[in-house]
């Protein structure tokens, strides 16, 4: 199955089974060996640091995990 067509078929599931699907698709890449790159690696890490200095300037509002979640199930109706 090519991409182009498993990706339709998936954009056509319900938001709480996109999901469920992207979760376990997730999990499996936690579980495996994945290789990346020293590029990627160093810019996520600029990434993270340039989001840390934002927070502690106080330029960004940080929200509890907790709020996040709510956010997210409400968004694709799971609650």
């Amino acid at each position: 199955m090519k991409i182009d067509e498993l990706t339709t078929q998936v954009l056509a599931l319900a938001p709480s089974q996109r999901a469920e699907l992207a979760q376990k698709v997730w999990q499996s890449l936690e579980d495996s060996q994945v290789v990346i790159s020293p590029q990627a690696e160093a810019e996520a890490l600029e990434l993270a640091s340039r989001r840390d200095t934002e927070i502690e300037d106080g330029e960004v509002k940080t929200r509890s995990h907790d709020e996040v979640m709510k956010d997210a199930r409400r968004s694709i109706k799971c609650e």
